[in-house]
């Protein structure tokens, strides 16, 4: 029996988003936006340009909390010697460049693919895949549920 993932599709985006920003850490991330927000406005009052990157950096919380969410999701996978599930993730879902959910033809064709270079079955990869998400919705916040895997 399928277990229920109602947080699938966004756990999913999340990868996605993490690696269109390149995958930076949160704190690339936040030094990123301060950094821009520095060069725009260099010629302005500089209590004016910290109000302003403190503003930038509010208004992209969630996408730092996704960016954190990641680098939890595999700092606790590297913690626990998975570093095929993180292989996983990366060749599944970060070369994706689209805005929406990965197509079903896309999404079988990396997870047999994946498979087949590292000699599993697209049921482990599934499964391997299964166990990224879970993690991922719990860091982000998105189900209460704890992982049986943390």
């Amino acid at each position: 029996m399928r277990k229920e993932e109602p947080y699938k599709d966004a756990a999913i985006d999340i990868f996605i988003r993490a690696n269109s920003l390149k995958y930076p850490t949160k704190e690339e991330y936040i030094s990123r936006i301060r950094s821009d927000v520095y060069r725009r406005l260099a010629l302005q009052n500089p209590q004016m340009i910290i109000l302003k990157a403190d503003a930038e950096v509010s208004a992209r919380k969630s996408i730092i909390g996704d960016i954190d969410a990641v680098d939890k999701v595999f700092a606790n996978l590297k913690e626990r010697n998975r570093q095929h599930i993180i292989d996983a993730v990366k060749e599944v879902y970060f070369p994706y460049k689209g805005r929406r959910r990965i197509p079903r033809d896309v999404y079988k064709d990396r997870v047999l693919a994946f498979a087949t270079k590292n000699y599993a079955t697209p049921q482990s990869v599934n499964n391997w895949l299964r166990e990224a998400r879970m993690l991922c919705a719990y860091y982000k916040g998105l189900t209460v549920t704890e992982p049986d895997s943390i």
